[in-house]
């Protein structure tokens, strides 16, 4: 028995490839450090449809959009977008790794009782002693 590799339906590999194309005609396009926050979304009618990970950014990015056109006009020869819209894509948000509480070493209870002694106003001293306190019985 032979394994074979599934093969994709012929216009779906070929959306896919004229999309790849246009995504990476439109990033040449641009300055480099603007290509990089570019993402196509969509061409729906005549609208090219563009993302931008960065607010601030599209205000900038929408000066270059003769040259955006240009590039997709080269790929989309008939279905040319006239315009370009754009949309601000926030990034999914990253669950960060549950950190550990660190455990003080002596010396630093030991320190801030020997500030706690140093200082004149009392109430600063007298927290400075319980923080020191409760350092040692952690």
């Amino acid at each position: 028995m032979t394994l074979e590799r599934p093969a994709l339906p012929s216009g779906l590999l070929a959306h896919i490839r004229r999309r790849q194309m246009l995504e990476s005609a439109l990033r040449a396009s641009l300055p480099e450090e603007l290509a990089t926050h570019v993402f196509l979304l969509n061409v729906r009618g005549g609208t090219l449809v563009l993302g931008c990970d960065v607010q601030a950014l599209v205000t900038p990015l929408r000066f270059h959009a003769p040259q955006l056109l240009a590039a997709a006009r080269t790929i989309l020869s008939a279905d040319a977008p006239v315009r370009v819209a754009w949309r601000t894509i926030t990034p999914p948000k990253v669950a960060l790794p549950q950190t550990r509480l660190r455990r003080h070493a002596p010396e630093t209870a030991d320190s801030l009782d020997q500030a706690a002694r140093c200082i004149e106003d009392a109430p600063l001293s007298s927290a400075l002693h319980h923080l020191a306190e409760a350092m040692r019985r952690k």
